[in-house]
């Protein structure tokens, strides 16, 4: 058996890469979870017109997003929608299957909670 991966530098190896979850995170689900917030206090009567389109720009644009920050482990391969952009377009066929499995599973999630709040 493998040893465990070491472990030297709490910065570097925990603080770091979680922030870097964090921030591609928030720029992707960001614009969504700021119309559903914005929906509650302005007494929308469809809030999910703007939320639901929002959440699945944010599923489309988030795994190439993190895939950059996984990469190039830097944000600002994130933080340029020209490059993430750019490469989905570039593999237009091969990003349609990962984006549709990401949006089916946030589907299932607001599905299941949807069938298990009646």
């Amino acid at each position: 058996m493998p040893d465990w991966p070491e472990f030297s530098e709490w910065h570097a190896d925990i603080v770091s890469p979680m922030f870097q979850f964090v921030v591609v995170a928030f720029l992707s689900f960001g614009p969504a979870l700021i119309f559903q917030i914005w929906g509650e206090f302005a007494d929308w009567d469809y809030p999910w017109v703007l939320v639901v389109p929002a959440t699945f720009l944010g599923c489309i644009y988030f795994p190439m997003a993190f895939l950059g920050v996984a990469m190039f482990d830097t944000l600002s391969a994130a933080l340029k929608p020209a490059f993430v952009v750019g490469s989905i377009l570039r593999v237009p066929r091969e990003y349609s299957l990962a984006a549709a499995v990401f949006v089916g599973i946030i589907g299932i999630r607001w599905l299941s909670e949807l069938l298990l709040e009646c």
